[in-house]
């Protein structure tokens, strides 16, 4: 076979094995399943001289350590000595310490793991970086003797370029499912209680803000990787069927789509964060009561929303209202959620009204906010005053958290507060806040 023959199969099957990966990152597997996919696949290749075995490691929680999370046909003994290996530990570990491929065709002083059976035998170790970040290793046996080759080296290193990208792609996809369970778990359990509220404040600003903030990095990061990847599909289009090159476009596409999705998970996520933070410290802070004079406090608030109210043709209705003793920051924050709810949720087939009044009622005095906007479907209702959950129409913009907070406030204040609605016909959001201060 002539050289420039030999050199054209082997830009082929390069092609061929990163497309193969790139296939096998869109399946439904595990991270695990997937590197043994792959690692089976690096193996299958006729022409490079490796032995059928080898491992692929991974920078897991502890820096600087690699944690063995595939392999294919390694010793017994290997699976428990080489499970961790601290960077600089054996040929894995130097070459991750120095970002380098390690190659050798022997049994080396710096091979210090081993074990009594174990053959001669040499390595190509080639570190799985992300810029100058090391994410992980492929561990590759070769025979002894065998000759160092710049074309294998070449093809392992774009094989781990397209690994690496995959890779933080999958533990991106990962971490995000976990930090959103682990919010929504938080969030399921917040009650009033200051010590858990503390507690679920540590949790978000320590156990969720940091990951997520690697997360962030992580998706960029991933970027940057596939736009090293996409530079070497392209230099070698030559190479790729016209059905190829189909595949490969629909697979940066694909890609692509995905780390949006990330990124904007990731956003939705710190917001979320952010949403429960404030209402941990809305069980938290002082309250400072003060006589209020809820006729001026509104009027402010409708004052406002001026603007908002005139676009959409909306009138609003303010009967009397009284003094009352409260926290003022707090009442304003529920009026206003209220009046924004009550404007947001109208039907723009009608004109808006909202009305508001207040009466006294026994030790309490109660306050209606009332609308003729689109209402809340019965198997909706359910969801009003939950954190995160949104009882009215997908199409207003918002977290879920407003009347959470609006609840919270209420319940402070020694109060109560409830929604009744028509679906199609309006609602009405009532509470209460005693004549005296809650003990």
């Amino acid at each position: 076979m002539s050289e420039t023959k030999a050199t054209l199969i082997k830009n082929y099957d390069t092609q061929k094995l990163l497309n193969s990966i790139l296939h096998i990152s869109l399946e439904p597997l595990s991270l695990k399943e997937q590197l043994e996919r792959i690692l089976s696949l690096i193996l299958s290749v006729h022409w490079l001289a490796l032995e059928q075995k080898g491992s692929i490691f991974l920078v897991e929680d502890e820096p600087d350590v690699l944690i063995m999370k595939a392999q294919l046909g390694l010793a017994v003994p290997l699976l428990t000595k080489c499970a961790r290996l601290p960077f600089g530990m054996c040929l894995c570990g130097q070459a991750a310490l120095t970002k380098t491929i390690v190659f050798t065709n022997y049994i080396t002083d710096l091979h210090n793991i081993g074990y009594p059976e174990m053959h001669e035998h040499g390595h190509y170790c080639i570190p799985i970086l992300i810029g100058d970040k090391v994410v992980g290793v492929i561990n590759l046996y070769v025979k002894e003797g065998h000759v160092k080759d710049e074309v294998e080296i070449n093809f392992l290193s774009a094989a781990a370029k397209v690994i690496a990208s995959i890779t933080i792609k999958k533990l991106a996809d990962d971490k995000l499912q976990e930090y959103t369970k682990k919010l929504e778990d938080a969030a399921a359990s917040l009650t009033q209680s200051n010590d858990e509220i503390k507690s679920l404040t540590h949790i978000i600003s320590h156990d969720l803000r940091g990951p997520m903030v690697n997360l962030s990095g992580f998706s960029s990061e991933l970027k940057n990787a596939l736009a090293e990847t996409y530079t070497i599909f392209d230099n070698n289009k030559k190479c790729f069927s016209e059905d190829n090159l189909k595949v490969i476009n629909t697979l940066k596409q694909d890609v692509d789509e995905a780390i949006k999705f990330i990124e904007s998970s990731t956003n939705r996520i710190n917001n979320l964060a952010n949403s429960v933070l404030k209402l941990c410290r809305l069980g938290r802070q002082e309250l400072i009561f003060e006589q209020i004079d809820m006729n001026i406090l509104v009027q402010n608030l409708i004052n406002s929303q001026r603007w908002q109210l005139n676009k959409n043709n909306t009138k609003i209705i303010v009967s009397d209202l009284p003094v009352i003793t409260a926290d003022k920051t707090s009442i304003e924050l529920t009026m206003e959620n209220l009046i924004d709810n009550a404007i947001k949720y109208l039907d723009p087939n009608r004109s808006g009204i909202i009305e508001i009044s207040a009466s006294p009622y026994k030790d309490v005095y109660l306050f209606n906010v009332k609308d003729n906007g689109r209402g809340i479907a019965v198997d909706s209702m359910d969801k009003v005053f939950k954190m995160f959950k949104r009882a009215g129409s997908s199409d207003v913009p918002g977290e879920g958290v407003g009347l959470a907070f609006v609840k919270t406030i209420i319940a402070r204040h020694g109060g109560h507060i409830w929604c009744e609605s028509q679906y199609g016909t309006g609602c009405i959001f009532s509470f209460t806040i005693p004549y005296t201060l809650p003990s």
